[in-house]
């Protein structure tokens, strides 16, 4: 069963039905995100949370980390247009390291950058359940994409990475093409 739920001001600890949640474009704002990832650390039946377009920032992004840390159900999770910045980016990537159940993570347009960038490439060296990355539109640069095509070399489960619309040039893109090659 699928929700658009108007805000996570409820519980959904005891949840029984719910395998989507759609907050997006919601005003969700960082507090609301800590009550919510205190349910995802319980929660057995959510696969797919949408928080896109909210405004959860770095904060925010810390709580979700720690609720993924434990969380076994979520499978897809879209966080894009959250002012989540580098530090944001940061935290989501030390809970992929250890998480086993995401495959799915939409981080677009929440201005990641090249550090953010080199903390995912962290990640993905270790994760082994991720199947698809959205960092598009994150202000990320030759110094950025190169990270992450040196983790395309060393993961053998990302199939779908989309980069587009950031700042890579030539030098980025010859490390994508590198990285493709093996």
């Amino acid at each position: 069963m699928d929700i658009d739920a108007p805000t996570p001001h409820s519980s959904y600890k005891i949840n029984t039905t719910f395998t989507r949640l759609d907050f997006r474009d919601k005003m969700i704002s960082d507090h609301d995100v800590h009550s919510l990832s205190e349910d995802l650390k319980v929660n057995n039946m959510l696969t797919s949370l949408n928080l896109g377009k909210n405004n959860i920032g770095n904060s925010g992004a810390a709580h979700l980390s720690e609720a993924l840390k434990v969380n076994g159900t979520l499978t897809s999770l879209n966080v894009g247009m959250n002012n989540i910045g580098d530090s944001g980016a940061a935290h989501l990537s030390e809970a992929l390291k250890v998480n086993g159940t995401l495959t799915s993570l939409n981080a677009d347009m929440n201005n990641i950058g090249d550090s953010g960038a080199a903390h995912l490439y962290e990640a993905l060296k270790v994760n082994g359940t991720l199947t698809s990355l959205n960092v598009g539109w994150n202000n990320i640069g030759d110094s950025g994409v190169a990270h992450l095509s040196e983790a395309l070399k060393v993961n053998g489960t990302l199939t779908s990475l989309d980069v587009g619309m950031n700042n890579i040039g030539d030098s980025g893109a010859a490390h994508l093409y590198e990285a493709l090659k093996v």
